[in-house]
């Protein structure tokens, strides 16, 4: 069991199998996507050199946070408990007495990586690097169905997989951001195809992916579903009275449902009144606060533990206009699926902007898929200009066609 107070660089043979998973891994799902060979095997190589050079020469302790080591910590000591990977999953309750919540799923995780990779610090740090090609792919996904053309969902793609922050965060850190990451841009998917095309078995599958983040994140599907209402609420516009009556209901209804929820989470469910508690106390100026979650860490102003942020940081404050540019972009879209992921990604930093104790840079990862999403459509705005750039990259005409679909 590799637990050691004075961390050091790991052997390249330990590293070799969580590498080569990488590029092999990273390839098949980038190939499925975008069919193209090089493209496919030199972004997962690039991903892959940067993890191995990490741990095998620079690794040392410096960088790792108190969470991502306790997450290490705790589920080697439950997988030492265990017999095998099937006691692991069919007795969480001597787990959840470990961890001390219901927020045991990434220690599930790890000892996944465990089992895969051995018991070693770079485990699911690789696995989490792996995900990331999987929230690529959903990414792709998610910005063809809102009628961006296929071959920029692509490159917004990639952009996201080697962005400065994607790379900093998912090569060198044990953080459950990243699946908290997935499962997000998966639950906004989920989302969307509902909106267009209004099967149950998206409700289905939303539900499910509901309870999942209820056990690593469990304020993230309300947060997605206060957005969700939000964006019912704006856009209450119909073409009879009867059916704006009927959508103002739906949504009014929504709205109290949501409010009761929360109401009786924060009062009779210790974990919610826990968070209630520490919300109240930690509330700050969310003009102040949300300025703060976007923009830290002020660059060259590190503390050592974070002294590996110093060019993202750097980056994202250079980024600061495209950021702004790329959001009046897709706003300019006017696609209402598009609003959406505005409202959702907005709706999710006034959270983080009220709550002082959440406003590290670490929790930014949750919403990097969006942001480099915004970076990178305002630096295409900046250099070709905003109109040429809408034209060039949407089209609309699928949503017109699901439009008076539903409308019908």
């Amino acid at each position: 069991m590799y637990i050691s107070l004075n961390p050091k660089p790991f052997d390249i043979e330990l590293l070799l199998l969580p590498s080569i998973s990488i590029i092999l891994f990273g390839f098949t799902v980038l190939f499925l996507m975008s069919k193209d060979i090089i493209l496919s095997f030199c972004i997962p190589t690039l991903k892959s050199l940067v993890f191995l050079i990490y741990f095998n020469f620079f690794f040392d302790g410096t960088f790792t946070l108190v969470d991502d080591w306790s997450y290490f910590k705790q589920s080697l000591q439950y997988k030492e408990m265990a017999d095998s990977f099937l006691h692991v999953i069919t007795n969480v309750n001597k787990l959840v007495a470990l961890v001390g919540s219901t927020h045991y799923l990434y220690h599930i995780w790890n000892i996944i990586s465990f089992e895969l990779y051995g018991e070693y610090y770079f485990a699911p740090v690789a696995l989490n690097i792996m995900l990331t090609f999987l929230t690529a792919s959903v990414l792709h996904m998610l910005l063809i169905e809102v009628g961006i053309l296929k071959k920029y969902a692509i490159i917004f793609s990639i952009f996201y997989l080697i962005h400065w922050s994607t790379l900093s965060w998912s090569s060198i850190l044990n953080l459950k951001d990243f699946l908290v990451q997935f499962l997000l841009m998966l639950y906004v998917y989920i989302f969307v195809k509902y909106e267009k095309y209004g099967k149950l078995r998206y409700i289905v599958l939303g539900v499910i992916l509901f309870f999942i983040l209820e056990f690593i994140r469990f304020y993230i599907p309300f947060l997605i579903i206060i957005s969700y209402i939000i964006f019912r609420l704006i856009e209450l516009h119909a073409k009879t009275i009867r059916d704006l009556l009927s959508k103002l209901i739906v949504s009014m209804v929504s709205l109290v449902a949501i409010i009761i929820i929360l109401y009786t989470s924060f009062m009779y469910i210790p974990m919610f009144r826990h968070a209630y508690m520490l919300l109240s106390q930690d509330f700050i100026n969310p003009v102040f606060g949300t300025l703060r979650f976007v923009l830290t860490p002020i660059p060259f102003n590190t503390k050592e533990a974070y002294d590996f942020l110093v060019f993202a940081s750097l980056l994202d404050w250079l980024s600061v206009p495209y950021l702004i540019t790329g959001v009046f972009l897709l706003y300019k879209l006017n696609n209402r699926h598009v609003k959406f992921i505005l409202i959702t990604t907005a709706v999710i930093i006034t959270f983080y902007g009220v709550y002082g104790e959440l406003q590290g840079p670490r929790h930014r990862i949750q919403i990097y898929t969006f942001i480099s999403v915004f970076q990178f459509a305002g630096l295409l705005a900046t250099i070709y200009g905003i109109d040429k750039t809408r034209r060039a990259i949407y089209t609309h005409k699928e949503s017109v066609k699901v439009e008076k679909l539903l409308t019908q």
